[in-house]
């Protein structure tokens, strides 16, 4: 959305980039994401987006002036992450730019996020992915520790976990942070000897609740971002194609009918 002032949003809307074997042969092509939506990143973009909205409908706070935003996907990417740092500092690309809501082009003035330690440290340096495999594992496999502190996402510590799994390590003690240490989906790395971590006190954000919940086809038809995560929860199309096997909205759903799981996942922002 345009403004005298943009602030830029980072988040991760979906957890993995889509990979390609280069062979150098050919162009590369632009960096994409794979996978599911991720509902708490579409959470925290949405509680941005309510925050703007707030101000500009102040009186008080920022009379005259009209905030805009740029909110993009990092894909819980370092590369994507990157690509996006130069996005919001040199100016809006037609792969990353795909609505007609922002028509101008300079640079933000702040960004919010990346919703990632490991992304935010690589946009603030603004060094180029090279590729080069480390970062973890082996080290801790042939370490002598017994305790693992992890601050860090819950989408790099899966990559982590994951490549343990291959070869599981000796059991030791992991402490984390909120963000993983909370998720069930953690509960299938069995080879953890065990985990403790901190959750977040919660509380109360007037009007945001109502915020999230204030849904409707229309109003989701004109965001890509919320369309797809529309189609997902109600395993429907808003428009139809013959791509799928879903059968087209018919304008009934109900974003306060979803499963109770689906929809703490969407409005739990409101909680912390």
């Amino acid at each position: 959305m345009d403004g005298d002032y943009v602030i830029g949003g980072v988040f991760s809307f979906h957890y993995y980039m889509h990979t390609v074997k280069h062979n150098y042969t050919t162009m590369p092509e632009p960096l994409s994401c794979a996978g599911s939506i991720n509902s708490r990143g579409l959470r925290f973009s949405r509680a941005m987006v309510f925050a703007i909205e707030q101000i500009n409908n102040s009186t008080k706070l920022l009379p005259g002036i009209k905030l805009g935003y740029e909110i993009y996907d990092s894909c819980a990417s370092v590369s994507v992450a990157v690509n996006v740092a130069f996005q919001l500092s040199g100016g809006l690309d037609p792969v990353f730019n795909t609505g007609d809501k922002c028509s101008q082009s300079g640079m933000v003035l702040a960004v919010v996020g990346a919703s990632g330690s490991t992304r935010s440290i690589s946009m603030s340096r603004i060094i180029g992915p090279f590729n080069i495999p480390q970062r973890v594992a082996d080290v801790i496999r042939r370490s002598t520790a017994k305790v693992v502190v992890a601050f860090i996402s819950t989408g790099d510590m899966k990559i982590l976990l994951e490549e343990l799994s291959r070869k599981p390590s000796p059991p030791r003690q992991w402490i984390g942070s909120e963000s993983w240490v909370t998720d069930r989906d953690m509960l299938r790395f069995s080879f953890l000897a065990g985990a403790i971590g901190f959750g977040i006190e919660k509380s109360v954000i007037p009007g945001l609740r109502d915020f999230l919940l204030d849904l409707s086809p229309s109003k989701v038809a004109d965001s890509p971002l919320l369309t797809m995560f529309w189609e997902e929860a109600f395993n429907c199309r808003l428009v139809k194609s013959e791509a799928t096997d879903r059968s087209v909205c018919d304008g009934t759903e109900d974003i306060k009918t979803l499963r109770a799981h689906t929809l703490t996942h969407l409005i739990s922002t409101s909680n912390h």
